[in-house]
């Protein structure tokens, strides 16, 4: 009679549902009307709901344990200076590849060697200076390690003194790059910088391509290549740059796709149909006048001669030296 009535008051419970989320996941349990069945089947039926409760909370206790291991490794940080070290070259040396030291507004007075995929990032230009220690360089990189994932940007590199006959130990009076390194340099001003042969502002000896942008080398002295500037002259392509020279006393341009022909000099206006007719023609005017100004020996891709731009009284004509 006992189990016959267990089973009419099992068949009477009304299943009353709701829900229970355990991380992201949500388990829908039967409820139960507690005042229609005796305790037994009471605890029975409570058992056969929260299983699924139990397991999802055991799960999300699994995964809570996973995630409080020990923390992954910082692939890359930032280390400012100062603090990082009691010098640049210090916190170049506790720097992990990937790392990027942030040199704060200020003159120093240091000879760094970069030899690890670390980045040196100054302030700004105008406001963050790196002078050498006498008779050496600012900065060596060397290196395969020194990948174009390394820059240096935002620095005045000032002074530095390159001593020796011949290359690399006398070349390259602020900067040095040597031994296949080739990183980025953006936004930086080397200047006041001498090597007894070549390279009074920078030497590169990689043997791989070196980019630059926005980079002035100004006022260095070598017995060949004192000073170099990249300049942007857009209008072949948007990115379109020359670069300039400065050695004793002289200057050479090298222009690039700025002409493709020496009687565009006298019209500016006529160029290839690709190019982009404002910023081409902006940027030979700029080009003229600086060469008027220095007079400058200037060197073309597809101008078969060395020359200089020379007045006429109709405006200017390509001469060739």
């Amino acid at each position: 009679m006992a189990t016959e009535d267990a089973r009419d008051q099992a068949q009477a419970i009304q299943m009353m549902p709701s829900r229970v989320s355990v991380g992201k996941t949500t388990y829908l349990l039967l409820g139960l009307k507690w005042d229609q069945f005796e305790p037994t089947l009471r605890l029975r039926r409570i058992g056969y709901c929260l299983l699924p409760l139990a397991l999802g909370m055991g799960a999300a206790l699994v995964l809570l344990g996973l995630s409080g291991g020990p923390a992954r490794t910082a692939y890359a940080g930032t280390l400012t200076f100062p603090g990082c070290a009691a010098s640049i070259q210090g916190c170049i040396d506790i720097a992990s590849p990937g790392d990027t030291i942030l040199i704060s507004a200020g003159d120093y007075t240091e000879s760094l060697t970069l030899s690890k995929a670390v980045s040196l990032t100054g302030a700004l230009s105008s406001t963050t200076t790196l002078h050498a220690l006498p008779n050496t360089r600012v900065l060596t990189l060397t290196g395969a390690a020194v990948d174009s994932s390394v820059i240096i940007s935002g620095l005045t590199f000032a002074g530095g003194h390159a001593v020796g006959g011949g290359c690399p130990v006398g070349c390259g009076g602020a900067i040095l790059i040597t031994a296949t390194a080739q990183p980025l340099l953006i936004n930086l001003t080397i200047s006041n910088g001498l090597a007894d042969p070549y390279g009074g502002g920078i030497y590169a000896a990689t043997g791989r391509p070196l980019v630059m942008s926005g980079v002035a080398v100004l006022s260095n002295t070598g017995l060949f290549g004192g000073g170099l500037q990249i300049i942007a002259a857009p209008g072949e392509t948007p990115g379109h740059q020359i670069v300039r020279i400065h050695a004793g006393g002289h200057m050479l341009y090298f222009l690039g796709d700025l002409y493709h022909h020496s009687v565009e000099v006298e019209h500016p206006a006529w160029m290839n149909k690709w190019n982009d007719l404002g910023a081409n023609t902006r940027s030979r005017q700029a080009l003229t006048e600086r060469a008027l100004r220095e007079d400058a020996l200037l060197f073309a891709t597809h101008i078969p001669a060395v020359g200089r731009i020379r007045r006429t009284a109709a405006g200017v004509r390509w001469e060739t030296v």
